[in-house]
């Protein structure tokens, strides 16, 4: 488990790497479509899984060192004449041969305390990784077996599509058999519009994307960046299908749209029926994903698919 955790380490290193620099081009390029920021993560992604890196002696990663090098000198040289040799020089080399040979004992004694002092500790943190690893796994699967029972009663309309006075906004759930569920009460108007912004992650595979990314986020979750990245996936998979909406329905639909969008966050449920969130719209960080997804509508122009 210590081999893995060190690779997870690694990688986690490396993917952090990949991250900020697809946060620096996600903030000098707000304008362009968000599918292209949608497939950027998706390469930062599987560079946090992706066991392959460069070699190096100075790698930062090392948590500690089980080798210590040391130079050595010459104790005595011997003169021109080979018969020339004094007792008492040689006496003393011998003094200092059984010297050096002592400390480097209790050095290496001491290297050995403190490499296995090193690795206890390194394998304490192997497996907290793992346990809460588990635990997050463990959560999700029962959270979603939860979720999947309380809509047992959603109508169905067609093969993907089901409606439930359970829920306040749509969303869709489910992995190999996604289903998009829609609220009681929806004018046509509000059906268009949300129905086409959950469609579209179902065209997209954002129940696939999410699945992946929230593995990653798990099994690095020891990692900040890790979690702001997913948070920043999941705002711009949002704004993806934003874009779609006003792509299908023009740019007059901003405004109505906007509206919409603000009116179903403030009284979304859907993280009370998912763990891997795609919805229209959700409550997160205070509003501010809100309010972003709001601003990218507002200043979006239509622009060739990507």
């Amino acid at each position: 488990m210590e081999y893995l955790f060190q690779t997870i380490l690694q990688l986690s290193f490396y993917g952090s790497i990949a991250i900020l620099i697809v946060m620096l081009f996600r903030l000098a390029t707000k304008k362009l479509p968000k599918q292209i920021s949608c497939i950027l993560w998706v390469i930062a992604g599987l560079r946090l899984i992706c066991p392959f890196s460069f070699r190096s002696p100075l790698s930062v990663l090392n948590l500690h060192f089980l080798q210590k090098y040391s130079n050595t000198t010459e104790l005595f040289h011997p003169t021109a004449n080979p018969h020339a040799h004094n007792v008492p020089e040689v006496t003393q080399a011998g003094q200092a041969l059984e010297n050096v040979t002592t400390a480097s004992t209790m050095v290496s004694t001491n290297d050995a305390v403190q490499a296995t002092s090193s690795i206890s500790m390194f394998k304490i943190m192997a497996i907290v990784w793992f346990v809460v690893m588990v635990l997050l796994f463990t959560y999700t699967v029962l959270k979603t077996i939860h979720a999947a029972y309380k809509l047992r009663d959603s109508e169905r309309l067609s093969r993907h599509v089901y409606i439930s006075d359970q829920i306040n906004s749509p969303f869709v759930l489910g992995i190999f058999s996604p289903k998009i569920y829609m609220p009681l009460g929806l004018s046509k108007n509000e059906w268009d519009y949300l129905y086409l912004h959950e469609r579209t992650h179902l065209d997209k595979l954002d129940h696939i994307t999410k699945l992946f990314a929230i593995s990653i986020l798990y099994v690095h979750w020891f990692n900040p960046l890790v979690w702001i990245a997913f948070n920043m996936l999941c705002n711009d998979i949002e704004m993806r299908c934003d874009e779609e909406v006003l792509r299908s329905k023009g740019p007059d639909a901003k405004r109505e749209y906007s509206l919409m969008l603000v009116n179903y966050a403030s009284k979304s449920e859907a993280e009370n029926y998912q763990v891997i969130p795609v919805g229209f719209a959700k409550k997160s960080l205070g509003g501010i994903e809100i309010k972003t997804r709001v601003k990218n509508i507002i200043h979006y122009k239509r622009t060739p698919k990507v």
